[in-house]
């Protein structure tokens, strides 16, 4: 009897139940399970549940289950409490299937802990208790039933879902906690139709609740924060519209229209009104056309994106018309005064006071340009900002450029490198019982270097060479010898030899006005301190420095393409003198 009991156990296991995969007869089946074997009663029933080997015929596996059922079997009382709950005999029995599930579950079968489980939380054939169903829940999915853990994660996942959207919020509230439910995390641990059906939950919830507060919104809206919340919705509120259908956006897209046109119909009123009082009022004058070029510029600032609204375009185009006849009547009078100006800055200023750049190509605007050359005849040009206001002698304007290129040696980490060797310095100083002032000194010193000594020096090394033809009678020439050692050292770092090697001669000619300015910048003598720091420093192949390299290639693209005689140099040299002697 038990080697039968373990056959059958066998076959069930093995072949699902099956009488014609275990090669055994419908009768001989029949046989046992009349007998009163539990595994054959169960063999049986599978046998009529799938009709496989005998004609399906769910009352006769219905019959054989509970047999098996009351003689205490977990598998085939969740089988029986299945036919009766679908009614798959032709009479559904809601209660009777409970108790089966109920049987099963207490004897610790997994899906059948499930099973009743949905029967307590739906209230099929028994009292609706979701917490005890909750509880039948967990007890399934902890004996390792999946379909239970993932109703538990979905559960979990929907009931922090309505607990989110009970209370109303702004439709910005509602997107940023869209945006978190989108993320991989939520959806872990639910099946691929637990997802869909969290996705078409959420798509229910937010077509339910963000269309009637984004309309409460834009009836809401007003001045430039609700025009541009107007403009932006889609991008602002992207989660909510991912979950909403193209009736309910196209219908929103309207309302919003609707309001844009509103609210700019407001603002455009105000404009006039405003252009008016400040620009018109102060009729055909000079200060009418800088007061509109101040309101045009406020416009743009205070508007920002909205400012290129079609709303706008009409407004815009007649305060440019009146601008365009304000240039015409006052086009001599504005260059006579970029004329006068004695530095790019204050040319750039006329400019920047009277002629709105957007309005376009004007005959104004081409005789500006015209006139900005004379300015800036360096435009285009490695380090052209620094060598036009050199040019200018705008003298304020080059000493914010020095300070701007030498900020990476007074801050950052290149400056807290010199700041530290400079303590170091004073430390070994201090104790050899003399006080010093290097890291001090070294600062001062980079915050007050200016590019003019790079410049000049390039400028010099290459006059003779490029412009030999100005060289006068009473020319200066210069002898600069540099001495240098060749050191071997053993694996210790010791010196265990050496040489010298040639001395390196170059000769330098200068005109007399010259002559001062080549000892100071160093090019005299090798070894001072502004030599090594301008070979060191302001050297163009030095990688450290290459953005300081730009005035110095600019100096020698000049000296390229402009003759020593030309105004213009002349002009670039008095000033590279009278800078450096201030």
């Amino acid at each position: 009897m038990m080697f039968r009991y373990f056959l059958f156990s066998l076959i069930i296991i093995g072949v699902g139940a099956s009488v014609a995969h275990a090669g055994l007869s419908p009768a001989y089946i029949i046989k046992a399970a009349k007998g009163g074997d539990i595994v054959a009663q169960i063999l049986l029933a599978e046998t009529y549940y799938k009709g496989d080997g005998l004609d399906q015929n769910y009352n006769q596996a219905l019959y054989w289950y509970e047999k098996a059922a009351a003689e205490g079997e977990p598998v085939a009382a969740l089988m029986a409490g299945k036919i009766l709950l679908e009614g798959l005999n032709g009479k559904k029995d809601e209660r009777r299937a409970v108790m089966h599930f109920k049987s099963a579950a207490d004897k610790g079968q997994a899906e059948a802990q499930f099973m009743y489980a949905r029967c307590l939380s739906s209230g099929s054939g028994i009292s609706v208790n979701a917490e005890s169903a909750n509880e039948w829940y967990k007890k399934s999915a902890a004996s390792g039933y999946r379909p239970a853990s993932e109703y538990l994660n979905k559960q979990k996942f929907f009931s922090r879902l309505h607990k989110e959207f009970t209370e109303p919020y702004k439709t910005s509230d509602i997107n940023s906690r869209l945006s978190r439910f989108e993320s991989f995390s939520s959806y872990r641990g639910m099946s691929d139709s637990g997802k869909s059906l969290a996705r078409k939950e959420i798509a229910r919830l937010v077509s339910d609740k963000a269309p009637p507060q984004l309309r409460k919104e834009f009836a809401a809206a007003e001045d430039d924060k609700g025009l541009l919340m107007l403009v932006k919705w889609k991008y602002l509120r992207d989660f909510i519209v991912s979950f909403l259908d193209d009736n309910e956006i196209s219908e929103l897209d309207a309302l919003a229209a609707r309001k844009i046109d509103q609210i700019t119909a407001i603002q455009v009123a105000e404009q006039r009104q405003e252009y008016t009082r400040e620009v018109q009022s102060l009729g055909r004058s000079i200060k009418a056309l800088k007061a509109s070029v101040a309101f045009e510029r406020n416009q743009r600032e205070e508007l920002e994106e909205l400012y290129t609204l079609a709303q706008f375009d009409e407004v815009k185009r007649e305060r440019k018309t009146h601008r365009k006849t304000l240039y015409s009547a006052f086009s001599s009078r504005l260059l006579a005064m970029a004329s006068k100006a004695r530095y790019v800055t204050d040319f750039n200023k006329i400019e920047a006071d009277y002629v709105y750049s957007d309005d376009g190509s004007t005959e104004l605007t081409k005789k500006f340009s015209v006139a900005r050359r004379a300015y800036t005849p360096f435009t285009g040009y490695p380090g052209a900002d620094y060598l036009n206001a050199l040019y200018g002698g705008d003298w304020s304007r080059l000493k914010r450029y020095d300070r701007e290129y030498m900020k990476a040696y007074t801050t950052g980490y290149m400056g807290q490198s010199i700041a530290a060797f400079g303590k170091i310095m004073d430390s070994l100083s201090a104790m050899g019982g003399r006080k010093s002032s290097a890291a001090k000194n070294m600062y001062q010193n980079f915050r007050n270097s200016s590019l003019i000594t790079p410049i000049l020096s390039s400028y010099l090394v290459n006059y003779d060479a490029r412009y030999s033809s100005c060289l006068r009678s009473d020319a200066v020439k210069f002898k600069k010898t540099v001495t240098s050692e060749t050191v071997y050292k053993n694996g210790f770092g010791n010196r265990v030899g050496g040489y010298k090697n040639p001395d390196k001669i170059s000769y330098f000619t200068v005109n007399k006005e010259f002559g001062d300015i080549f000892e100071k910048v160093g090019l005299a003598k090798a070894d001072s301190g502004n030599a090594r720091f301008i070979e060191a420093i302001f050297n163009p192949s030095s990688s450290s420095m290459s953005n300081l390299s730009g005035v110095i290639q600019g100096i020698d693209k000049i000296m390229d393409n402009f003759k020593c005689n030309d105004p213009k140099i002349k002009r670039l040299e008095a000033n590279m003198i009278g800078y450096y002697n201030r």
